[in-house]
Formats: structure tokens, C-alpha cells, sequence
């Protein structure tokens, strides 16, 4: 374990380590606890209160007592699991993680070993993972970017004192966390060989004993079996995890080479798919949704995104819905957005020189770029109540003086906008009169002349 910490930690890291009170974690932050003074390192301990047990409060004052006893700074989140869709297992899991994003520490160290990894390659295996759920739990990893202590309704307690705004308090003691599982390599006995050579104490999960859950199963049933014609089984099965990782990197790798020049934020460039062989397209198709933070597609599923992507004439409207988003093509390319549900709503606006004006409804910000002699005139935004609001139908803008009106339907087409944000493009309108799409244009009668103060203004999606 020492050579692991070398690798990953600098004098004067800050570790917290997630403590259930059970024997592996009890075990870690012990081993913590001797090493800390030779590699420099602050300990803290974090213990997650799922409220799933009867015991789970007396868990808690466990783990308190124990890190007062050991003086080691100690820290409580609650969270509420909900028993619903994923079972209670994932669902706890979420909880669990969004929780260690809490505390302002270099690592959240976790005490998962050799068995767990061999237990997560097994489920893996069973669920038919490709090589990223086969590569098991990496040694590090950085925190999900969704991970929020705000979403769970989460309450802290620090040393005794109770934090309404969800960890700040523990976040004064350290900062923003990536994930050490520095027993890896460790197997389950040799755990409890150490934990009872040092007298250790530790709690008992009832939980763990029932088979219902599918990791239980395997603990109990399987890997025993296993274990009496395999004797390294486990030990060999967390071996395998770390192949199939150094596998998942060099596909990693390969996706990042074609993705130069054939992804740009939420679009992928069609040919460089149609380039590639086959395997070659979904690995490079899959990186592209990884890269959006959503989950993997199941085989057949990312083979029917392929093959739509491909055969699909430029003009046909691809949509396939996953996760939550919608995979679209337009043109030459591919697309990953969120469905829009369309509204009546407006919005009054009155322009006080911001850069930004964000319309959280509208999922995305109006951006506005001085400049002189172009745009729309400075004056019709400050000296005027404009409205903004979405597409209706019917809109016009004349673009130029001596030219007539347009429809707005028309200029999106030749602007070559996708369709679906064309329904998305909030609109400026003066006195019900359409006078700015942003993006594609200002009305003549609201264009600033070549002497005066402009301002170009732009759509952000989110």
C-alpha cells in the first residue's frame, strides 16, 4: 500500500477516508493513521449515513468514538436513498458518491480490495460489460463533474456540529477530491489477519450476509466454490480487471486520434464514422457519448446509432433518444442534445451593458460583443424594454434598407442551423416587431450606423 500512496500522493496531501465502520475501512484508516507522519500526509475520516439499517446511527457514534479515540478529524453526511428504479444497492452507491464530493480533500481513500475487484469483474462479466465495465475500479480516479452535494439534500456534521448547508463545514478542512483505492492488491484475509494482529474493533453490516444482492451472491456462493478448485481465483480475476484496463486505455488512446479534427463539442463529423472500419466507427462513437457524461449503449443499440448515422440521406431526420438526449444528424454530421420542450413564455429585457444575460428556461445565455458601426445599435437596447421570446411562426426581418422583409423560416434554412435549435433561437422583438435573431440578424430599421456603438449579440446553448 505504501508503494501506492508514493505514487499518487506529495507531502502535505490531504486524504479522507470513507469509513463504514466495517473491518476494511477500519483497517485502512489504521494503516493510514501509522503512515501518515512518514509521508506527510493530513488524515480525516468520512462516514456516510444511509439510514438503511436500524443500527445506521449507531454505526455513526462507532466511527466518532473511534476517530476521537485515534484523534483523527471525523465528519457525518445523511443522505436519503430512494428504493426505487436501480434497487437499493446503485441507488445507495449514488448517494455514496455524491457525498465524498463534499469534502475539500486531495483523495476520498476507499478500502475496496483484491475480492471487490474480483466481485465487480464477475458482475460485470454476468451484466455482458464491454472493456470499460470489465477494467473494474481504477487505483485513482477524479470525482464525476455530477457529483453535488446540493442534489441529495444532504446535512453534515463536523466534530460534533451541525452544517445546514451540506459539508461546508468539512470543506473547511480540506479541498476538492479524486478517488485512491490503495488496497487493490490486498485480498480480504490479509485484512483481517492485520485488523486482528492490532486488536481493531468494527461493526457488522447485517446486509452483507444477505444473498438477495447480487455482490452478496458471489461473495458468499460463487467465489468460494471458485476458491476450491481455483485458489488464486480472486486474485487472478483482479489481475484480469487490470488488462482489460490497460485494453480500455489504448481504445481510449485510439479515440482521442480520431476524434482530432472529428469532434467539436457536441458534433461529430459523419465521414470520419464512414472512414473507419466498423469497430473502429463505435469506439470512436463511443468516446463521443462518453465524452457528453452520458452512459454506454448496449452493443446492438450503438451498432443501430452506427448504422443510422451512415445510411442516413443528409435531408432525413435521424433521432434516436438515449439517456435523456437525443442523437441527431444533420448534414454531414452527428449531433448529441437534449430534447426541448417549446414555450409561450416572454421575457422582458432591459440591457444594462451585461456580456451575458443567461435564460435558464431556455437552457442557455444571450451573449453581447460591443463593437462600432455593426450589430444592432446600442441605443435600441439601452433605451428601450425589448422582449424575448421563441419562434411563433411567422416572423420577418428585413435585412437590408432597400431590400425586402424575409422570413425568419427561410434565413434559418440558409444559415444551415440544425433544426431543432432553429425552434430554439430565442428572439429580440421591439414593440411586438421582430428586430434581432441573434446569430443570423438585425432588422434594417435597428442596424447601428457606421458612427455609432453597436453590439453584436450572440446565442449560447448550455
Amino acid at each position: 500500500m505504501t508503494a501506492v500512496l508514493r505514487r499518487h500522493i506529495e507531502p502535505g496531501s490531504r486524504l479522507t477516508v470513507g469509513l463504514s465502520g466495517g473491518l476494511d475501512s477500519v483497517a485502512l484508516l489504521h494503516l493510514l493513521s501509522k503512515l501518515a507522519e512518514s509521508l506527510q500526509f493530513k488524515l480525516a475520516a468520512h462516514h456516510i449515513n444511509h439510514h438503511l439499517s436500524a443500527n445506521a446511527d449507531a454505526w455513526q457514534s462507532f466511527c466518532a468514538e473511534l476517530c476521537a479515540s485515534w484523534q483523527i478529524p471525523f465528519a457525518a453526511t445523511h443522505v436519503s436513498v430512494s428504493r426505487e428504479n436501480k434497487g437499493v444497492e446503485a441507488a445507495a452507491r449514488r448517494e455514496r458518491y455524491r457525498a465524498f464530493g463534499q469534502p475539500q480533500a486531495d483523495f476520498v481513500v476507499l478500502a475496496h480490495h483484491q475480492d471487490d475487484q474480483a466481485e465487480t469483474l464477475l458482475l460485470q462479466l454476468f451484466r455482458g460489460a464491454g472493456v470499460r465495465g470489465l477494467s473494474g475500479m481504477p487505483e485513482v480516479r477524479d470525482q464525476e463533474s455530477d457529483v453535488r452535494n446540493q442534489e441529495s439534500g444532504i446535512r453534515s456534521q463536523v466534530s460534533g456540529v451541525r452544517c445546514q448547508e451540506g459539508g461546508a463545514a468539512l470543506a473547511r478542512i480540506f479541498g476538492s477530491p479524486a478517488l485512491l483505492r490503495p488496497l487493490l492488491q490486498v485480498p480480504r484475509p490479509s485484512l483481517r489477519q492485520y485488523a486482528m494482529r492490532h486488536g481493531l474493533r468494527w461493526i457488522d453490516d447485517e446486509s452483507n450476509d444477505d444473498v438477495s444482492y447480487a455482490r452478496n451472491f458471489l461473495r458468499h456462493r460463487i467465489l468460494p466454490t471458485l476458491a476450491e478448485h481455483f485458489p488464486a481465483a480472486s486474485a487472478n480475476l483482479a489481475r484480469a480487471a487490470g488488462h482489460y484496463a490497460e485494453a480500455r486505455q489504448l481504445l481510449e488512446d485510439l479515440a482521442e486520434l480520431d476524434a482530432r479534427g472529428a469532434i467539436d463539442g457536441d458534433r461529430l463529423e459523419v465521414s470520419a464514422l464512414a472512414s473507419l472500419s466498423e469497430p473502429r466507427a463505435k469506439n470512436l462513437l463511443r468516446f463521443f457519448i462518453h465524452g457528453r457524461g452520458l452512459p454506454m449503449p448496449d452493443q446492438d443499440r450503438l451498432r443501430e446509432m452506427l448504422r443510422q448515422l451512415l445510411s442516413a440521406r443528409d435531408d432525413a431526420g435521424v433521432c434516436i433518444v438515449h439517456e435523456g438526449h437525443e442523437l441527431r444528424r444533420f448534414r454531414a454530421a452527428a449531433y448529441l442534445v437534449k430534447p426541448f420542450v417549446s414555450g409561450t413564455a416572454e421575457i422582458s429585457l432591459s440591457w444594462q451593458g451585461e456580456t451575458a444575460i443567461e435564460f435558464s428556461q431556455w437552457h442557455g445565455s444571450l451573449r453581447f460583443e460591443k463593437v462600432r458601426g455593426a450589430g444592432l445599435a446600442a441605443r435600441v437596447l439601452q433605451n428601450n424594454q425589448l422582449t424575448v421570446r421563441l419562434r411563433r411562426g411567422g416572423e420577418r426581418l428585413r435585412l437590408h434598407a432597400a431590400g425586402r422583409s424575409r422570413t425568419l423560416k427561410n434565413l434559418l434554412q440558409e444559415s444551415a442551423m440544425p433544426p431543432w435549435q432553429r425552434n430554439r433561437l430565442p428572439l429580440l422583438l421591439l414593440n411586438d416587431q421582430l428586430i434581432c435573431a441573434p446569430g443570423i440578424g438585425v432588422d434594417a430599421a435597428c442596424q447601428c450606423p457606421a458612427v455609432e456603438e453597436g453590439v453584436h449579440i450572440y446565442w449560447q446553448p448550455q
